[in-house]
């Protein structure tokens, strides 16, 4: 029943029923389409998991890749300051 209505009130006019025959094919069929409808939602559903679970695990893969960059630039910038230091040590 879901899926009917939501058809028949979709904002997209081709998307709505085009005449009162495929509304009152759908009301004969009502229980066939119901389990399309529902096929479809849970198939929406995984596929909107899947894309979320997707991105959640690039978010976590480029944090960790940017935190160990930044730990290697700090290590870097490190090892320059001391090798001054060194330097001027050795100068004197």
């Amino acid at each position: 029943m879901e899926y009917i209505v939501a058809k028949a009130t979709h904002p997209d006019l081709k998307v709505r029923y085009q005449n009162v025959g495929e509304l009152q094919k759908d009301i004969l069929n009502i229980g066939k389409i119901g389990k399309e409808y529902e096929n479809k939602v849970k198939i929406r559903k995984r596929n909107i998991g899947i894309l979320l679970g997707t991105f959640i695990i690039s978010l976590l893969i480029t944090i960790s890749g940017w935190s160990g960059y930044s730990k290697d630039l700090k290590k870097n910038f490190d090892n320059y300051i001391n090798r001054g230091i060194e330097a001027r040590n050795n100068m004197d």
